[in-house]
């Protein structure tokens, strides 16, 4: 069985790549890397030691970080949500053109709903 959208993944790390080049992805990654490094510096040397979360602010590189995540999850959303249009949209087709044919499809899709 092919993918319904076999380029989605391709599509959205292009987008991220866009938006949120590689060697920035790269440099908010290794300084993040290296704030956690700073903040463990001495910790398991401590009896009882409880590691301090800094606060994630936005000049922090957690804060990139985070800043990063938040992006590339709303690239996949974007994705997401023209995956759906795009298929509301070829639904509608099929109903207008092949009614029998719509109906056929959603019987099919309910009946593997209901048998999953």
């Amino acid at each position: 069985m092919q993918d319904i959208a076999p380029n989605f993944h391709r599509q959205v790390d292009n987008d991220v790549s866009a938006e949120i080049g590689l060697a920035e992805q790269l440099v908010i990654l290794c300084n993040a890397v290296k704030e956690l490094r700073a903040m463990l510096v001495g910790i398991e040397e401590t009896p009882g030691a409880k590691l301090k979360i800094a606060s994630e602010d936005v000049t922090t590189a957690m804060g990139q970080l985070a800043g990063m995540e938040a992006k590339v999850n709303e690239i996949k959303q974007r994705h997401s949500k023209a995956a759906d249009l795009e298929a509301e949209r070829a639904l509608d087709r099929l109903k207008e053109v092949n009614p029998e044919g719509y109906e056929t499809f959603i019987r099919k899709r309910e009946n593997r709903a209901s048998a999953g």
